[in-house]
Order: structure tokens, then C-alpha cells, then sequence
């Protein structure tokens, strides 16, 4: 998916994406519904079609959701220091490393950023943040600087 690091980098992505999946979920139901009373979804090409359309939504409306939320903000820049709480290098089957900071934020308590391997290798104990406010309002991460 083209927003899974837009994902990482938005503080509570977890959270956004379960809110916008739960939207889909109603709004792809209300459709349903909506299409149920014009066409008679017992046809079982029919059905599968409609499931099919169900599950696009189902991806489709958080995804889009999280690229509003980052490329479309108020304009307004947010600093905020943050303890870390954990360090990690996570590994990859093709050998590469990415290079993994744990903080709390009012969402989670252990929200993962992605780091540099220099910040990662500094004696650095917070990190500061410099945020933007989303047009949906959650923040997105478009610095990370050891504090």
C-alpha cells in the first residue's frame, strides 16, 4: 500500500486506520443497502461482485484517509519532545536494516517511529518531533531530531 510509511510516521496511524476502517464498513453496508433495494443481489455473481466492492472500500477510504491526513495540512509546524523508551533494529529477509525508536504519545505506549542509524547510535534518552496537524487531525511526523 502507497501509505504504510505515512502510516508509521502519523502519531495514533493505528488509530486512524481502524476509525476510517470502521467508516467503510458503514458506508460500503450503506451502499449495500442502497443497491438491495434497486437490484436483487440473491444472484450469486451479483453477490460476489458486491463482496468484492465491499472489501475495496474496506482498503481503499483508510488509505485515502491517511494520504489526506498527511499531504493536506493546516500549515501549522508543532515541536514536541518525547522520551524514548525503547531502541531496535528490525532486519529484513534481504539483509537490510531499519533502524526503530519506541515513544509514548497519548494513543499508544510504545508508538514506533523510524529512525536514522545515526540518531539510532547517539546517546540521545528524548527525541523532538516536528509535527504538522493533518486535515483530519491526527499529527504527522516530518522530523525527528535527538534531544
Amino acid at each position: 500500500m502507497f501509505v504504510l510509511k505515512d502510516l508509521e510516521f502519523t502519531i495514533g496511524g493505528y488509530n486512524l486506520f481502524w476509525k476510517l476502517s470502521f467508516l467503510s464498513i458503514l458506508f460500503s453496508l450503506s451502499v449495500l443497502l442502497i443497491l438491495n433495494k434497486k437490484y436483487n443481489l440473491l444472484n450469486e455473481r451479483k453477490f460476489d461482485n458486491l463482496m468484492s466492492f465491499t472489501i475495496c472500500f474496506f482498503f481503499l477510504i483508510p488509505a485515502l484517509g491517511i494520504f489526506l491526513n498527511t499531504y493536506f495540512t493546516n500549515g501549522v509546524v508543532y515541536k514536541q519532545s518525547y522520551f524514548i523508551k525503547q531502541k531496535a533494529i528490525n532486519e529484513s529477509a534481504k539483509g537490510s536494516k531499519t533502524y526503530i525508536i519506541y515513544i509514548k504519545t497519548k494513543y499508544d505506549d510504545e508508538e514506533r517511529l523510524e529512525i536514522t542509524k545515526d540518531l539510532y547510535k547517539s546517546d540521545y534518552q528524548n527525541v523532538e518531533l516536528t509535527l504538522k496537524k493533518g486535515l483530519i487531525g491526527y499529527y504527522y511526523v516530518n522530523q525527528i531530531e535527538g534531544h
